[in-house]
């Protein structure tokens, strides 16, 4: 009896009641199912027509069961998008908001079943949701073109798509002083996730209907939630050994989604328990993971350079930013690596950058020893090469990694310093990324003439190409990009110490 206890959960009893016995649940469930149903329909109807003008060319059944398929999970993911980060969002602020949070914080209920139940029925409800499609599904088995496998998998993937969208929910739900705010950081954020991964999801569409791989090494194209509907059927290469792709993106939601929702225990945690640690060594692992699975799954210098030069550097803005600095603090904080502060938070992104660096180069390694009739370099050699991105990353970790601790110093923020540290890292890096940048080299007249020159992710990208394109610039050509963005970030980050040692309190 003790043991079936320890797994009872009041919070996951009281919400799924909640969420399931209401009015709100059904009218929810049915205008789900409607819209599928009424989409579904009207594909078919399109189908007849375009039957009747083929006449003798038309298609057969299964095709038109994996069209039924492919709208069905399309039409899925992006609900999944739009509903989950609803249900979690407002999970935490709206009992600050009603005045309730103070009976469950005094309550002997452990934090974490506050956390894990509400996480759960919102999960859970997304799961009936998703069951509650499958008589729809059942005509793509009548029709054919569809294996169970496929279903199964893209059911799998769409889960694991909610429980990242529902912790990210959680985890605002747990910051955010109100419910407005949370919703708009949630839909934000997963706005950017779902974005930022369409384009795999995108490959992954391709290459289920391709006879062959254009490119030997596709990765990561069951992460988005798009990438469900045909990863069950699409397996990815990684040193040689193949891999479902339906299982790299259960594990890479997975791990991001217990990120966020220890992010959100730890953050209503009282009183106040330390993870920084468990925290840092999830993010480690996580960092490390897509390095691993970029250069195992790629092998080549332009499809790895997101791994080290752009992923790690992004965690800047989250681990050093903080609420101030003073220039006494500088050497007080260094080493107190427990408290989580800011100045320890950049050497922890220093470590993210070694290791997700050292783990791209084990790969480009592997892949280089395995195939060895590729070209890898023709101009330089691959150690010079190394040696020049190595420098383009830690002095792009230098500079936006100082410029944030002089911003935490000013601000006096965490929120602010955070966005604005962000912003700076977004325009640093993609506002030089247009068609001009990499098509008009010649045109003085051009207004981002030369801006690749200060975005480490276009100079270290063009590391491995530059050899090939002998177009120059206003003032210098592209060998020239790795160390004038090396010098460039150098300089921001030496002016933006000596601005926090002049600094008092």
């Amino acid at each position: 009896m003790a043991f079936s206890l320890s797994f009872e959960n009041p919070i996951l009893t009281k919400e799924l009641r909640t969420r399931m016995r209401g009015a709100k649940a059904f009218w929810i469930l049915l205008l789900y199912l409607g819209l599928l149903s009424v989409i579904l329909g009207g594909t078919y109807l399109s189908w007849l027509v375009s039957q009747e003008q083929q006449g003798a060319n038309a298609t057969q059944s299964y095709d038109m069961g994996r069209m039924f398929y492919g709208v069905i999970f399309a039409v899925q993911a992006a609900l999944v998008g739009l509903i989950t980060p609803a249900l979690t969002s407002g999970a935490l602020s709206i009992e600050r908001e009603q005045r309730t949070f103070e009976a469950l914080s005094v309550s002997p209920l452990p934090r974490r079943s506050i956390i894990v139940g509400k996480l759960a029925s919102a999960v859970g409800f997304v799961g009936l949701l998703l069951l509650s499609s499958l008589p729809l599904v059942a005509l793509c088995f009548l029709l054919g073109g569809v294996s169970p496998q496929e279903v199964c998998a893209a059911y799998v993937l769409l889960m694991a798509s909610a429980f990242l969208y529902g912790a990210t929910g959680i985890a605002f739900s747990s910051f955010a002083k109100n419910t407005t705010s949370a919703t708009v950081l949630t839909y934000g954020t997963i706005l950017v996730l779902f974005f930022s991964t369409l384009p795999l999801s995108l490959m992954a569409l391709n290459l289920s209907t391709a006879t062959t791989y254009s490119y030997a090494h596709p990765f990561l194209l069951g992460v988005n939630p798009v990438g469900a509907m045909v990863a069950g059927s699409l397996t990815e290469s990684y040193f040689g050994l193949a891999v479902p792709s339906w299982l790299v993106g259960i594990t890479v939601n997975g791990l991001l989604g217990t990120i966020l929702t220890i992010v959100a225990l730890h953050r209503i945690e009282y009183p106040r328990s330390d993870r920084s640690g468990l925290l840092r060594g999830l993010t480690m692992l996580f960092v490390g993971l897509l390095a691993l699975l970029g250069s195992g799954g790629s092998g080549t210098v332009a499809g790895t350079a997101v791994g080290v030069a752009l992923l790690p550097l992004l965690f800047i803005p989250l681990f050093v930013s903080g609420e101030g600095l003073g220039a006494k603090r500088l050497r007080e904080q260094l080493f107190r690596l427990k408290e989580g502060n800011p100045v320890s938070g950049l050497l922890f992104v220093a470590g993210l950058v070694v290791l997700s660096a050292s783990l791209v180069l084990l790969g480009i390694a592997y892949m280089h020893l395995a195939t060895p009739e590729q070209q890898w370099h023709t101009r330089t050699g691959f150690l010079p090469l190394a040696g020049k991105a190595t420098t383009v990353v830690l002095s792009a970790l230098f500079g936006f990694g100082t410029l944030t601790l002089l911003l935490s110093q000013k601000l006096k923020n965490r929120w602010g310093t955070m966005a604005l540290s962000f912003v700076i890292l977004a325009a640093a890096y993609f506002l030089p990324l247009t068609a001009e940048s990499y098509t008009n080299y010649n045109e003085p007249i051009s207004v981002w003439i030369n801006s690749y020159y200060f975005s480490p992710l276009t100079s270290f990208v063009c590391l491995e190409n530059y050899s090939t394109r002998v177009a120059r610039g206003l003032f210098f050509g592209m060998e020239s990009m790795w160390w004038i963005n090396s010098a460039f970030t150098s300089l921001l980050g030496v002016i933006s110490l000596l601005l926090i040692k002049r600094a008092r309190r």
